[in-house]
């Protein structure tokens, strides 16, 4: 029992210090980036703001391990308690807002551009459309989940694994599929 008590603090220890030195190296490398002092940080976690950008990581925030966030001329927000999980990518060229305690699964995919693909110009030289994101408090994105350019998700809302969210999310409920859709009110979801 004592060992085990130890090595948790061990752990805990360690998490502070690796995300002490993660918070200087972000804002030494990137003055765009700015995180309160308990925001935590996983091994390989990434953090990038350029071309006029910055995010804004708020207290109790814990980013996990292999998650890429980049604002790239855009503000990129995560209000306190936010929980990004493992192998996320949060992308922003105009501005992502995710509410207080929203909880983020592994491998989730936020994006407020896409590619403009008209005529013959190459991809590449076609720009991007851009939307802005607003994610509300307390929303649960299960593992996998796609969120595209414009969509807004009200506070509390549920969103299934795999699910693509491409229109706005406002009715509090359970929704999964691509696209997303309600799959069940909080009539229906017993004691929520």
């Amino acid at each position: 029992m004592i060992l085990r008590k130890g090595f948790a603090l061990l752990r805990r220890v360690r998490l502070a210090l690796r995300s002490a030195a993660m918070r200087a190296y972000f804002r030494a490398a990137y003055p765009g980036v700015s995180c309160a002092a308990s925001a935590r940080f996983g091994p390989r976690a990434r953090v990038r703001a350029f071309a006029g950008g910055s995010v804004e990581i708020g207290a109790n925030c814990f980013i996990h391990d292999d998650v890429l966030m980049i604002a790239e001329g855009g503000l990129l927000r995560l209000e306190a308690g936010t929980h990004v999980g493992r192998g996320s990518v949060i992308a922003c060229k105009s501005a992502i807002t995710i509410g207080a305690g929203t909880q983020i699964a592994e491998h989730v995919t936020i994006r407020d551009h896409d590619h403009n693909w008209q005529g013959d110009a190459p991809l590449a030289a076609q720009g991007f459309a851009t939307a802005p994101i607003r994610i509300g408090h307390d929303v649960w994105l299960a593992a996998k989940v796609t969120v595209t350019k414009g969509v807004t998700i009200a506070p509390q809302l549920v969103v299934g694994a795999n699910s693509v969210v491409t229109r706005s999310l406002d009715t509090l409920g359970a929704y999964a599929g691509a696209p997303a859709r309600l799959l069940s009110a909080p009539t229906d979801m017993g004691n929520r």
